[in-house]
C-alpha cells in the first residue's frame, strides 16, 4: 500500500465526502459546507490521505487565537475520518504525523487535541506523539461530550 497525505484542494471535497460516508460519518449539508470552507480558510487545514491514488482518509487542524472553555490558544488537531475498510493500516497515524508536521512548520511549539474520556483508542494512539492530559471538562471549544467527559491534551513539538 502506497500511502500519502497532502493538503486538500477544492477539487477534493467530493472525495472527502465519500471517505466520510464510508467511515461511518455523517455527510449532511453542514459537513459539506464546513469542508468546503476549511479548504480555503486561513485558520484551518484540511488534509487528505490517499492509498494508491484513492482517498482513504481526511483530517483537519484549526488554529484558535483565544482561550475558551479552559482550552489555550493554539493549534489543534481536529476531526479525522478513515474509511472503515482501511482502518488498522496506518492511515490514522499518517494523518496525525502529517498534521503535527504542518503545525510544527507554522511555528507553534505545542499541539492540542481533545476527545471524549471514553475514547480509549484515540487516547492511546496519541500517546506515541507525546500527548499528555492537561484538563477535563464537559466540553471544549463549543464541542460537548454527551454521555461523557472531555479530555484536553497537549504535546510539545
Amino acid at each position: 500500500m502506497s500511502l500519502s497525505v497532502r493538503i486538500a484542494r477544492p477539487s477534493d471535497i467530493d472525495a472527502i465526502l465519500e471517505v466520510q460516508a464510508h467511515g461511518d460519518g455523517a455527510t449532511h449539508e453542514r459537513f459539506r459546507t464546513w469542508a468546503t470552507g476549511a479548504v480555503d480558510a486561513a485558520h484551518e487545514r484540511l488534509c487528505i490521505a490517499e492509498s494508491d491514488g484513492e482517498p482513504v482518509g481526511w483530517a483537519a487542524t484549526r488554529r484558535y487565537d483565544d482561550v475558551a472553555d479552559a482550552a489555550p490558544a493554539g493549534e489543534y488537531l481536529m476531526g479525522v475520518r478513515v474509511r472503515t475498510a482501511q482502518r488498522g493500516r496506518g492511515v490514522g497515524a499518517a494523518l496525525v504525523a502529517a498534521r503535527l508536521e504542518l503545525i510544527r512548520r507554522s511555528g507553534a511549539d505545542h499541539a492540542y487535541y481533545f476527545t471524549n474520556v471514553r475514547n480509549a483508542a484515540s487516547i492511546a494512539a496519541h500517546r506515541r506523539w507525546g500527548f499528555r492530559e492537561i484538563a477535563r471538562a464537559p466540553g471544549f471549544r463549543g464541542v460537548p461530550f454527551d454521555g461523557g467527559e472531555g479530555v484536553l491534551f497537549a504535546a510539545a513539538l
